[in-house]
């Protein structure tokens, strides 16, 4: 029985070693992304993918943004994101109360529930037990403010600025060892293909 690959082969519409060999090629490394393209799909010069490219042109950007700014406008920015964190934990806080109470809500139901059969006394202690075990950690006004808290300090405009540039120094950092890689890869890649192509080139002339 044919496989997809020699299908071709079998009902005789492929007869070049070539075109068979450049068709078996897209199971390996090189081509393998073109797996699921048409067999007769030729294949390219592979480019590498723009991803770490584009992220590291944006983070530049935001290197050349941030040094223009004023100080009058980095305050701004310190103090509108502090007032975000702030409403962004008492939002998140009552959440947790609300939270808290559906289970003390539900776990005084559960406890209440009279057992049809001594048989379901297991069954009523887990429902407790779980009730109890999730209501243990992230409740605590201590968690909260360790977590949450309401009183954040704020950064002087030349302490958030450095932090600013540090986040964005290791973005570019990172995103520059991946396009590095990604082009290697891709060279090697294209390599690959010319090497293959440049022996079935030589095996059609010694023939």
């Amino acid at each position: 029985m044919p496989t997809g690959y020699t299908y071709g082969v079998s009902n005789g519409t492929i007869t070049d070693v070539n075109e068979y060999v450049l068709q078996c090629a897209r199971a390996f490394g090189a081509t393998i992304m073109m797996r699921d393209e048409p067999l007769n799909t030729p294949i390219p010069e592979f480019q590498p993918h723009s991803y770490h490219y584009e992220a590291l042109e944006e983070a530049r950007k935001k290197i050349e943004e941030l040094t223009s700014l004023t100080k009058e406008q980095i305050t701004e920015r310190i103090d509108l994101n502090h007032w975000y964190k702030i409403e962004n934990n008492k939002k998140i806080r009552s959440e947790k109360m609300l939270e808290q109470k559906r289970y003390s809500d539900m776990l005084e139901k559960v406890k209440e529930w009279k057992v049809p059969t001594s048989e379901h006394n297991n069954l009523k202690e887990f429902c407790i037990n779980q009730l109890e075990e999730s209501m243990k950690h992230g409740f605590s006004e201590e968690e909260l403010d360790q977590y949450y808290p309401l009183d954040i300090p704020k950064l002087t405009p030349e302490e958030w600025l450095e932090s600013q540039l540090t986040r964005i120094n290791k973005d570019i950092e990172h995103h520059a060892e991946g396009w590095n890689k990604e082009v290697k890869v891709t060279n090697e890649r294209n390599e690959w293909v010319r090497w293959l192509k440049v022996s079935l080139e030589q095996m059609t002339v010694d023939n």
